[in-house]
């Protein structure tokens, strides 16, 4: 038995429990296992001639090692508490704890979790080497109801309360950080807290009650006479556009009818600079062309010449 016990507590590896849980772990697996065995037998198929040459299949050893053998399921702190207390649970087995009357029948986690290791509190809701109490409210419930004692029913537990989430205080009777306390209580009832909006830092309410804005953040309106005031993300500047926009936008705003006056008046500043010529519409579009001088007439010419002679 021991050789089997010893190589049990080999396999697995180390791990952070507590001699009271090591107990509680091979409790539930031998548990298990007798609940498995209970309807077998030897095997050989008579089960009353073998009851009557090897005994009661109960409380059998055969069934003893198949009940032991895999309790612990290779955790190593399981296995090296069921070697240190072998010879006692060898004994307690024989006692038939599922075959023995009720009255009669010796509670596992008792003998051995509580009385003979004396790594376990009998009650569950105590902790520490003298089995103290844990933290109650007036109602006599466990850290108020929101949270749970640490280490309740260890010896080795240091029986504190561990709040649960928006909860804190040495009964988890008052609200953390980013929570508040949704109604006044009696000290009869339960503390309910609330998670505060996502923009405030602290509060104490729900909207517009903020202590004190989230990063990116800034206070809203006026700050209320308990210190309280809404938060808002601030107003972004405008952003200006980018250089390119202004020139398509720019050249969309100039109409075909604008374009034409341009060109006209463009058209006339020229005219009125040339005083030599005068300009004339032609078929080719923004052409100008100067009109020739007049050609003199001969005749006219003659007579100036006739009368310059009769003259003198």
């Amino acid at each position: 038995m021991k050789i089997i016990l010893a190589t049990l507590a080999g396999f697995g590896q180390a791990k952070t429990k507590t001699e009271c849980e090591a107990c509680k772990e091979l409790q539930k697996g031998i548990e298990r296992n007798l609940e498995k065995t209970r309807n077998q037998n030897f095997g050989g198929g008579n089960s009353n001639w073998e009851e009557s040459r090897l005994g009661s299949w109960a409380t059998s050893e055969t069934r003893m090692i198949q009940t032991i053998e895999y309790a612990c399921q290779g955790d190593f702190r399981c296995s090296s508490f069921l070697e240190e207390h072998e010879e006692d649970i060898e004994v307690w087995f024989k006692t038939g704890p599922d075959s023995a009357p009720e009255e009669d029948r010796i509670d596992f986690f008792k003998q051995f979790c509580v009385e003979k290791s004396k790594a376990c509190c009998e009650d569950e809701n105590a902790f520490g080497k003298d089995c103290t109490p844990c933290p109650t409210n007036v109602n006599q419930e466990i850290c108020s109801g929101r949270g749970t004692c640490e280490g309740a029913g260890d010896r080795k537990g240091k029986g504190g309360c561990k709040c649960n989430s928006g909860y804190k205080g040495k009964n988890c009777d008052k609200c953390s950080s980013e929570y508040f306390l949704e109604a006044e209580i009696t000290m009869t009832e339960k503390p309910l807290c609330t998670r505060c909006m996502h923009k405030c830092k602290e509060c104490k309410g729900g909207n517009g009650k903020c202590l004190g804005c989230r990063e990116g953040y800034e206070i809203e309106g006026e700050i209320n006479e308990d210190g309280t005031h809404d938060c808002k993300k601030p107003t972004p500047p405008p952003t200006p556009e980018p250089e390119d926009n202004i020139i398509i936008k720019n050249a969309e705003e100039v109409s075909p009818e604008s374009e034409n006056q341009h060109a006209g008046a463009i058209h006339s500043d020229s005219i009125e600079e040339s005083p030599e010529s005068v300009p004339v519409e032609s078929s080719m579009e923004g052409a100008v062309k100067e009109r020739p001088a007049p050609t003199p007439d001969p005749r006219f010419a003659v007579d100036a010449f006739a009368n310059k002679h009769e003259d003198l």
